[in-house]
C-alpha cells in the first residue's frame, strides 16, 4: 500500500502520467474496507459475549474498555468454570451418599444433618434430602 500511497501523491504532484493508479488505490481501499469490516464484526461479537458474561447489556465494556472488560470476563468464566467442578463434585459426592445402605457412617451423617434418628429411620432418598435441606436452611 505504501507504494500506491507514493504514486498517488506524486500523481497529485504530476511527477507521473500512469493513471492506472486510480484503480489500484480503489482495489486497495475495498479490500481494507472489507477487513476493517470483518474486524469491526469481529469486535462487536466480543463485546455481545462480554455483555453477556457481565450481563449489563455491554455497559461495563463501555465504562472500563474493552481490554479491562475481557480480561475481567475471561476471570470471572474462569471462577465460574471452578464454581461449576466444585459443584459438580459436591452433586457427586451426594448422589454417592444416597445410594449407600444405611450404615454407622449414614448414622454419624444424620447427627451432623441433626436429623433425629429416633423419630423414624432414614431410609429413603427423599427423608435424606429433607435432613439436608433442614441443615442447609431450605425447605
Amino acid at each position: 500500500m505504501t507504494s500506491i500511497i507514493e504514486q498517488l501523491r506524486a500523481l497529485s504532484e504530476y511527477r507521473h502520467d500512469d493513471l492506472s493508479i486510480g484503480a489500484e488505490a480503489a482495489d486497495e481501499i475495498e479490500q481494507l474496507r472489507a477487513e476493517r469490516d470483518a474486524l469491526l464484526a469481529q469486535v462487536q461479537a466480543g463485546r455481545d459475549l462480554m455483555a453477556i458474561v457481565h450481563r449489563d447489556g455491554g455497559h461495563y465494556c463501555a465504562q472500563h474498555g474493552d481490554r479491562k472488560a475481557a480480561d475481567d470476563a475471561i476471570t470471572l468464566v474462569c471462577e465460574l468454570r471452578a464454581e461449576r467442578n466444585a459443584l459438580r463434585a459436591d452433586a457427586e459426592r451426594y448422589r454417592w451418599l444416597r445410594q449407600r445402605p444405611l450404615v454407622f457412617g449414614m448414622m454419624r451423617t444424620a447427627q451432623e444433618l441433626d436429623f433425629d434418628l429416633r423419630r423414624g429411620p432414614l431410609d429413603t432418598a427423599e427423608k435424606l434430602d429433607s435432613a439436608i435441606d433442614g441443615a442447609r436452611g431450605h425447605r
